[in-house]
């Protein structure tokens, strides 16, 4: 995967139109100034995992949206398991939680 700082910003900007906030809301909710957030947004500048988990919290997204990466080529327990019946899924969850209470520590 590579980081497309153009691709970035539009993902950015889509999420910010969608919950009506403006550049200088945004800039407001992470801590930097509007310009910082045009900058992201036209893809002239690059975003730090400090700023990634900012705009996570101020967009209530995840990292994968943020970063424009789609999942349609991913695995993803989360996905299969949404793909199963209700009481599979509980139970392939169950089942998941103990093999983590009782896997040895490092």
């Amino acid at each position: 995967m590579e980081y497309d700082a153009l691709k970035v910003g539009q993902a950015i900007r889509t999420m910010r139109q969608n919950k009506k906030l403006t550049v200088k809301q945004l800039s407001a909710l992470v801590g930097k100034c509007p310009e910082h957030i045009s900058r992201i947004e036209n893809g002239t500048r690059k975003i730090s995992i400090d700023m990634l988990v900012d705009l996570m919290n101020a967009l209530d997204a995840d990292a994968n949206s943020i970063l424009a990466v789609s999942m349609d080529n991913l695995k993803s327990i989360d996905v299969e398991l949404r793909r199963l019946p209700k009481e599979q899924q509980d139970y392939l969850s169950n089942v998941f939680m103990e093999m983590i209470a009782h896997f040895p520590a490092a």
